[in-house]
């Protein structure tokens, strides 16, 4: 009998496997994390990519805009921290804080967070201008067009600012293929026709977790960076347990790919044999909060999966279903042709993962183990629920057979199938 622990919220479930039926556990590599963030990150600022510093291409004088991840209480230190690292550089180059502009980014996972007030009730940040950008009621300009014929329609403050900096979080995106300081202008600092509009290339085949080239979303969102006229990015590089691991930091695209092929090493994953049995955890904390999320971070799961396999989702969800248009949309679509004509003329983030989900649907039984009422899960969701993850093999061995063959996926979030044309 071999143990597998599960990330579960802020806590773990041990699954038992017979050996015989474990194919394998595929975890991330942690690898050599930084002893001090803070010091990386100084460190990159320093020295940045095919860039010059930001001590000089700041003068005193001119206004800066700095566009920060809209971020949740467990990030809200190391935010803090780069921005105060940030900061401190334009600082002495003799930029005064009156100058300075803090944007919290919009982001579709997590819209409304107390990022704002979070930053605005520190002293060191105190004298600066703190916006939160609303896509649908900020200030906007329009300064152009993607190739793809995204009209880019952003905030006004960022726009007209003299020095443009952007910083990011390099991780596995579900259709952008890795979210980063591009994230900072499309979705981040973007009206809602411009983001509706990058995201409907979401329906596209290469627009995937782990794929930039060929990826449509991405490409789209590099151009707008580029004619956003962003000056300087930092792109942070976490391992799968949050950790700092590396900092880039200077040139967008370039600090950006540096950070996705660092990421490459720790989370890709060869597809081999593919199993008949997937257990599948977003991560714990704060991956699997809610519903959207967790579905958000798990299915690219399905490549490991047999077709007609079991997917068993391992996702505690404290914070229950995820937003009122999520739940709406679980409970009036149940088909994904239906759907995916609603999203091609009104793309929502929380109907493109109902989409996702009920593709998947097509292709695997799938089942979760959560603390969520079997009300939303069974009735509007249609899901199988079992409350511990040993009830759920027991499940998934009597649909499958006692000698189906099972793989582990602790950290979904984190984990990147690379998929060879060879695999069926």
């Amino acid at each position: 009998m071999v143990e597998v622990w599960l990330p579960y919220g802020n806590t773990e479930v041990c699954l038992r496997v017979p050996t015989r039926n474990l194919l394998e556990t595929i975890e991330p590599k942690e690898g050599e994390t930084v002893e001090d963030s803070s010091v990386e990150v100084q460190k990159a600022i320093l020295n940045p990519i095919s860039s010059e510093r930001l001590s000089s291409l700041a003068k005193p004088g001119k206004t800066i805009s700095i566009v920060v991840k809209n971020f949740d209480e467990s990030d809200m230190e190391l935010n803090k921290m780069i921005l105060a690292n940030i900061i401190n550089e334009l600082t002495e180059a003799g930029v005064k804080k009156d100058d300075i502009n803090i944007i919290v980014a919009y982001d579709p996972l997590s819209p409304l967070r107390s990022s704002l007030a979070t930053l605005s009730n520190s002293d060191f940040f105190g004298k600066m201008k703190i916006i939160q950008h609303n896509p649908q009621h900020g200030d906007h300009v329009e300064i152009g067009k993607t190739s793809f014929g995204t009209k880019l329609i952003l905030n006004r403050t960022f726009v007209e600012s003299d020095i443009k900096i952007t910083v990011g979080f390099v991780e596995p995106h579900i259709y952008a293929g890795y979210s980063g300081c591009k994230d900072a202008i499309i979705p981040g600092i973007s009206n809602v026709i411009t983001i509706r509009k990058n995201q409907i290339l979401a329906f596209h085949p290469k627009a995937r977790s782990g794929v930039i080239y060929g990826n449509p979303v991405h490409e789209d969102m590099v151009e707008a960076e580029s004619l956003a006229g962003v000056d300087f990015s930092v792109n942070v590089v976490r391992n799968c347990k949050r950790k700092v691991y590396k900092v880039f930091a200077g040139d967008p695209q370039k600090s950006f790919i540096s950070g996705v092929r660092t990421l490459d090493g720790l989370c890709k994953a060869k597809v081999g044999q593919k199993a008949d049995i997937v257990f599948s955890s977003p991560g714990g904390h704060p991956y699997d909060d809610d519903l959207r999320k967790s579905i958000a971070r798990v299915i690219d799961a399905l490549e490991f999966l047999k077709k007609n396999g079991v997917l068993v989702l391992v996702a505690e969800c404290s914070r229950g279903y995820g937003d009122e248009e999520f739940f709406f949309i679980a409970k009036n679509f149940k088909n994904p042709d239906f759907l995916i004509k609603k999203l091609k003329k009104k793309f929502t983030f929380s109907g493109y993962l109902l989409y996702r989900f009920l593709q998947a649907k097509k292709d695997a039984k799938i089942s979760m183990v959560t603390i969520l009422p079997d009300y939303y899960i069974v009735n509007i969701f249609n899901i199988k629920t079992y409350r511990t993850v040993n009830e759920a093999l027991r499940y998934a061995f009597g649909e499958m057979g006692r000698n189906a063959k099972l793989t582990i996926i602790p950290r979904a979030s984190f984990t990147v199938p690379s998929i060879s044309e060879k695999n069926s």
